[in-house]
């Protein structure tokens, strides 16, 4: 019997939906969902499956997709243009990185922690190689990723809370197991804590992107402007 409903609540390879035609809430576990690659569903996600009733009575969701059979979005809303790039770079112990799109010849875009869309129980961050979806967005001139999903619209896996503090940033800082040893050189105009880079981000700096909160662009030095510094 195939059935409509909303994803309830998530956690990790499995989760709950609630049933248009009512009733208890419906389990589903990631292996049936039809999706390549990382399987995951949002809360608030229209889907249609399947039931099955498992012995002992328990009703479990099978062949999930999008409505109609069609495609699932994810955390993409209807008719939200988005593009298809793979991490280039990726600065744990500096919260920010670059995408490179999948367009040929397209510059890299400039990709901020904070516009991540990471699973709940772990902190913002991409992994080199790994394919995102993203929105392109203008700010000062410049620019960058307005909103950053996994493929398919699928939350970023991100890394485990308590992996994510390190030497320099605080509990955004970097961790031996996902990034770089910190060092003190910023990405030229994405700012440093004392310099005034493009992106600035530390709390004494005044790049055009800055959140004293989080540091988010910042380098490490004083140099500002374009060009590349200790990267």
């Amino acid at each position: 019997m195939t059935e409509t409903g909303t994803v309830k609540r998530w956690k990790g390879s499995f989760g709950f939906i609630a049933p248009d035609s009512g009733g208890e809430d419906i389990f589903v576990h990631q292996s049936v969902i039809k999706l390549e690659g990382y399987r995951a569903l949002v809360p608030n996600e229209k889907v249609q499956f399947d039931i099955e009733v498992e012995e002992g009575g328990r009703k479990k969701a099978i062949n999930l997709t999008g409505p109609n059979g069609g495609e699932l979005k994810g955390l993409w809303d209807e008719g939200e243009e988005h593009k298809t790039g793979t991490v280039a770079r990726w600065r744990m112990d500096k919260g920010f990185g670059f995408i490179k799109p999948e367009e040929e010849g397209a510059e890299d875009i400039f990709v901020h922690r904070s516009v991540i869309q990471c699973l709940e129980e772990n902190d913002p961050a991409l992994q080199m190689g790994e394919t995102v979806q993203y929105t392109v967005i203008e700010e000062n001139g410049r620019t960058k990723a307005g909103k950053v999903t996994g493929a398919n619209g699928r939350p970023v896996k991100g890394v485990p809370k308590e992996m994510a503090g390190g030497m320099m940033g605080g509990s955004y800082g970097a961790a031996p197991m996902y990034g770089a040893p910190p060092v003190m050189g910023g990405y030229g105009g994405y700012g440093g804590p004392m310099g005034g880079g493009g992106y600035g981000g530390a709390p004494m700096g005044g790049g055009g992107y800055g959140a004293p909160r989080f540091s988010p662009y910042g380098g490490g030095g004083r140099g500002g402007g374009r060009g590349r510094g200790r990267y």
